[in-house]
């Protein structure tokens, strides 16, 4: 643009630029400054690369968003485990009968894997792990002829006393078949344990309003000892140092606690449930789901067999 030239009352020539030219000037400067401003608030949260501001090691799970709430997602910290986030989420609010919307821009959620828990039934007496390294002052059973499961007696570092346990873990990359795959991997591997049926109790987030991941519960029966895995009890039971194996692919590792390992009848399982000796929530709840599985599979058999008699009888 070319300057105007004009004569002042002293026959001086100035050069000026025309308004419209200073106008758009202006307005460049301002969206220059304001597009600086917000690349430096998002660094503060992302960093320039759009990495968390802390980083422990990189997260590889899955990243919750929704997309008719989440309005931006900000990770702050994260590590193998999980990443944690600060959300700005738009909700829906009511009032006077009108539907309006709220923005709550501090929403901290916290993403970590999905992981499963099992409760499995005790494989036949005659059918011991012929190379398990079972101690069998900590392996107690019952003289019943009632179904028996596997249970574990273990501390855990956010437990002020020890707890009733179940089989759990994450789901790792490499279980390719998902939840199930892993519930198979997790049996062997803690109690060389391989179970021929399966039952899926459903599917449940941790926490409604953080995240936290999903639990996937199971119920494996008809269960034998796996011969080709000599191991794999040991590794549980006396908490062999696992820190030499490979685990380059692998998110969870082996628990440090001491494990106790027992087998508790159905009825003192579905007491135990009852009292609150299941003291996480996973456990207690993967415990009292299969419970009522098990309740409703006796009551259909139980029903059955009336309706059998009583069609005997009328036939007789």
């Amino acid at each position: 643009m070319i300057p105007m030239i004009f004569t002042n009352r002293r026959g001086i020539h100035v050069h000026r630029l025309p308004k419209l030219y200073i106008v758009l000037l202006t307005i460049s400067a301002l969206l220059f400054f304001a597009i600086v401003c917000n690349n430096s608030s998002n660094d503060e949260f992302e960093g320039g690369d759009g990495k968390c501001q802390t980083s422990l090691g990189s997260y590889q799970g899955a990243i919750y968003t929704k997309s008719d709430t989440t309005r931006q997602n900000k990770c702050l910290v994260e590590s193998p485990w999980m990443r944690v986030s600060q959300h700005t989420v738009t909700t829906p609010t009511t009032g006077d009968g009108t539907t309006k919307s709220k923005t709550i821009d501090d929403w901290l959620f916290i993403d970590y894997h999905d992981r499963i828990n099992v409760l499995v039934e005790a494989p036949p007496p005659n059918s011991h792990h012929p190379s398990t390294s079972i101690n069998k002052k900590d392996y107690e059973e019952t003289d019943t002829d009632e179904k028996h499961f596997i249970i574990m007696e273990q501390t855990k570092y956010a437990l002020h006393s020890s707890s009733l346990a179940i089989v759990g873990g994450l789901i790792e990359p490499s279980d390719v078949g998902g939840a199930i795959d892993a519930a198979k991997r997790e049996v062997l591997e803690e109690l060389s344990i391989s179970c021929h049926s399966w039952k899926d109790l459903g599917k449940f987030r941790t926490d409604v309003n953080r995240g936290m991941g999903w639990v996937y519960p199971f119920l494996a029966t008809s269960c034998t000892y796996d011969a080709l895995d000599s191991d794999a009890g040991k590794l549980v039971i006396e908490n062999e140092d696992s820190s030499n194996a490979d685990s380059s692919n692998v998110v969870g590792d082996r628990d440090t606690e001491k494990q106790h390992i027992r087998k508790m009848s159905l009825s003192e399982v579905r007491r135990a449930v009852m009292d609150g000796k299941f003291v996480e929530v996973q456990w207690s709840n993967t415990v009292a789901l299969a419970m009522l599985h098990l309740s409703s599979v006796r009551s259909g058999a139980e029903r059955r067999r009336r309706e059998a008699t009583a069609s005997d009888f009328t036939i007789s």
